[in-house]
């Protein structure tokens, strides 16, 4: 497989082209394909959920989620994950990758639990174990941290 964008520095679209290749002639890649060495440097920035349709929760967290988080939220239910979090923020659009069954990119501003004002984008890839339903959700998502005349009110997600 191929280094992902080589030239592309946005994570959301190096791993949405990581996902693409995943996937080959298939609807969606399946989990085991999902491989960390081949991505070292977008791995500490991923996140996956297991069982998102039924009892979505978080199998894997990177090292850099855990440091924005404040801990480590691996096997934490979606509805326990804070939502004034980068993970909590990137999650939050789950339903809409549920319903439409295609990657979804979104970005945002908003203030977090430590009241940093945070710019960020995150993308939500889904992946299947059997071809033909969601089993599991590859996440990615990093941010930047505004500065005090950047900061914004809270926007809702």
């Amino acid at each position: 497989m191929t280094e992902p964008h080589p030239r592309e520095r946005r994570l959301v679209l190096r791993l949405l082209d990581y996902w693409r290749q995943m996937a080959g002639d298939c609807d969606w890649p399946q989990p085991e394909t999902v491989d960390p060495q081949a991505i070292p440097d977008m791995w500490t920035f991923c996140f996956m959920i297991d069982d998102p349709k039924r009892a979505p929760r978080l199998s894997f967290v990177g090292d850099y989620h855990k440091e924005m988080y404040g801990g480590d939220p691996t096997g934490l239910a979606f509805h326990e994950v804070n939502k004034d979090t980068l993970l909590g923020r990137s999650m939050s659009y789950l339903g809409d990758v549920l319903a439409k069954g295609v990657p979804v990119t979104y970005g945002n501003q908003f203030v977090d639990l430590q009241g940093r004002g945070l710019l960020y984008r995150s993308i939500l890839l889904p992946l299947s174990a059997d071809g033909k339903t969601i089993s599991v959700v590859l996440g990615g998502a990093n941010c930047r941290i505004l500065g005090q005349d950047e900061v914004i009110e809270n926007p809702q997600p």
